[in-house]
């Protein structure tokens, strides 16, 4: 079984450009919680410090079952249970529009 914790349906495309599953956004998000401080400034924008810490709402491993959540939560908890979006489709603006499957750390 696989769950979504982002807050984005994933979309897994085949080679021909057909949805194949669609895993539908979370109302739950494991996210890392992040601490910012502007540290100067770049062309008069503020540039930002951020300090993550803690991941959140991640939960715990229950066998047969697989999480997706952001690189940068699975890195920060390096779980052999979460799964990265990767081979990612983008349409003709650039924007992605889904993954072809999923990655591990």
């Amino acid at each position: 079984m696989i769950k979504n914790l982002t807050p984005h349906d994933v979309v897994v495309v085949g080679e021909s450009g057909n949805i194949i599953k669609v895993f539908p956004k979370s109302e739950t998000l494991a996210r890392c919680s992040v601490s910012r401080r502007v540290v100067g400034g770049v062309d008069g924008y503020p540039l930002y410090k951020n300090t993550f810490g803690a991941v959140e709402n991640l939960p715990a491993p229950k066998e047969g079952t697989f999480f997706v959540v952001s690189r940068l939560v699975a890195e920060a908890t390096k779980r052999g249970d979460l799964l990265i979006p990767d081979d990612t489709v983008r349409d003709e603006a650039g924007r992605i529009i889904g993954c072809r499957g999923f990655s591990r750390l």
